[in-house]
């Protein structure tokens, strides 16, 4: 699961402006594509194991009707979601799943262990930085750190933070699915810092993400280094390419 990243970390903040943080006391982060790159892929094995769990179970699906229905199910509450800012959890796209292609209400037991299979599956695509360990370390000696993450699956972020070893650096950690609101709805923002007892003037916010993360922390008067590694935003002076370039300007 973990992956190997070729940089030379020291040298990633070169030419970037800095900001002044004398009075930044918290820096808040995404997880998914900034403390953790991941692929884009749905599944990744060439027969998907989530199949193989159908099949194992009674359910008979051809791949690619699998595949797809898997994928609109998924978009189809993406697409709610975006607009209500409300979060669907994973359960539910087994459910519509199962209703699109089996027209049932699958068992508990069957939906838990389906998302269960797919989540451990998607899984795979996780990318650890390396270096993230001494990285975190190193920012928490003068930063409170916290995440607020948009997530359909409740344990996913907690698992990979004690894989990674750095939970313990983080005082909070808001995920959508728990809160019930995504990003870039400003209440996520605004809950965040209630819970820390701090403000947006006193904090930073660091994401893969223009319209969640970046304009999401700005809507509630919070400054974002937006992880730009496509080179999309050239015009914003907090654009980074890499997560470790805070090395250079928060320290």
């Amino acid at each position: 699961m973990a992956g190997k990243m070729a940089k030379n970390k020291d040298h990633y903040a070169e030419g970037i402006s800095i900001v002044d943080n004398r009075d930044v006391t918290d820096i808040i982060f995404d997880f998914f594509g900034t403390l953790v790159n991941y692929s884009a892929k749905l599944f990744n094995e060439e027969t998907p194991e989530t199949l193989n769990f159908l099949r194992t179970n009674g359910f008979e699906v051809e791949i690619s009707k699998f595949e797809q229905t898997w994928e609109q199910c998924f978009l189809n509450l993406e697409s709610e979601a975006e607009k209500t800012h409300k979060e669907f959890h994973m359960l539910d796209v087994g459910r519509l799943f199962f209703k699109s292609v089996f027209d049932i209400v699958p068992s508990n037991q069957v939906n838990e262990g389906f998302i269960e299979t797919f989540i451990r599956e998607w899984s795979r695509g996780i990318v650890f930085h390396e270096g993230i360990l001494e990285f975190i370390e190193s920012l928490s000696c003068k930063y409170r750190l916290s995440i607020i993450s948009n997530t359909y699956y409740p344990p996913l972020i907690h698992q990979n933070l004690n894989t990674m070893k750095i939970k313990r650096y983080f005082s909070v950690i808001t995920s959508s699915i728990e809160f019930g609101i995504r990003k870039p709805n400003p209440k996520i923002f605004e809950h965040t810092l209630n819970m820390l007892g701090t403000n947006s003037a006193r904090s930073v916010f660091v994401g893969d993400s223009y319209k969640d993360d970046f304009l999401g922390a700005r809507g509630v008067g919070m400054p974002c280094y937006l992880i730009d590694t496509k080179r999309q935003y050239h015009d914003e002076p907090r654009r980074i390419e890499h997560i470790f370039e805070l090395k250079n300007i928060l320290l």
